[in-house]
């Protein structure tokens, strides 16, 4: 459906992402402040992809919206939890 792909095309634009890049640019003209920033913003996506591929594997199998909503929260916190242990043990700040 064409209103469901710009939908999502739309909720997907790291609005919040784009808006700190800006102002720390606009505060600071630090292009090493910015570089930072969009690297750690990166490092963090990976993990959040869990919950858009837990929660339609989860309604699929017939369980509640809600149900199935905060397992896929609680799993993609279970996956940043594991995340943030890779990138310690790896030396990552």
């Amino acid at each position: 459906d064409r209103s469901t792909a710009l939908a999502a095309i739309l909720v997907s634009l790291p609005i919040t992402s784009v808006v700190a890049l800006a102002a720390i640019w606009l505060d600071t003209h630090d292009r090493d402040q910015v570089s930072q920033l969009s690297w750690s913003i990166l490092l963090v996506v990976a993990p959040s992809v869990v919950l858009f591929v837990a929660l339609p594997l989860l309604l699929r199998t017939g369980m509640s919206f809600w149900f199935a909503l905060v397992l896929a929260c609680a799993t993609m916190a279970a996956a940043y939890w594991g995340y943030a242990k890779l990138l310690a043990r790896a030396g990552v700040d």
